[in-house]
């Protein structure tokens, strides 16, 4: 006998995340990001090799990081469960495309806790990462970018189906390195 309704196991409730904010270069935003990243891309090692993993983030420590977020040429949405630990991150920049001047928004990273991967939450009725990318559109359109564009491993199955359920395309419009492809969109 069934004890009350099912529970949809795809819906994370609200009171399971606290806020949504922008990291700023303060010594303990800086450290807590530097230690998200270095742990996500390190259960990541399925999608990047060893040598990839220690370079990104050792090119993320709090001194060398710093001077990259005070001057605005990165910029890190957060996303933070009820306790304020990180819990999503995305990180972009802004690139202009060498062929015809354009600005496209350049998503980096973007990394979400496995526990609340592909998972909605019912405050936002989405999931944090398509979250996080709408916030980063936003922000980019405002600086007057005509884009969105994304380098992708072909082996990343799961950011690859993210993208495109978002509107990203592949794109041969931009040089790739091998094992690599762009995503673009339109904003």
């Amino acid at each position: 006998m069934k004890q009350g309704p099912e529970q949809n196991q795809n819906i994370i409730p609200s009171n399971d995340y606290q806020s949504e904010g922008v990291l700023t270069a303060t010594p303990s935003d800086l450290q807590e990001y530097f230690v998200f990243f270095s742990r996500m891309i390190r259960e990541s090692r399925d999608v990047y090799s060893e040598e990839d993993a220690h370079s990104a983030s050792l090119n993320r420590s709090p001194d060398i990081f710093q001077k990259k977020i005070e001057d605005g040429s990165v910029k890190v949405l957060t996303f933070k469960d009820n306790s304020g630990q990180l819990i999503g991150t995305l990180e972009a920049r802004e690139i202009t495309n060498s062929t015809n001047g354009e600005k496209f928004g350049n998503i980096v990273w973007i990394f979400v806790e496995p526990t609340y991967r592909g998972k909605k939450l019912d405050q936002i009725n989405t999931t944090i990462a398509k979250y996080l990318n709408a916030r980063a559109d936003e922000f980019f359109q405002e600086t007057g970018c005509v884009g969105m564009i994304a380098s992708i491993r072909d082996n990343n199955v799961r950011s690859i189906g993210m993208h495109e359920s978002i509107g990203f395309k592949k794109d041969n419009m931009w040089p790739a390195d091998t094992g690599r492809a762009w995503y673009t969109k339109r904003l």
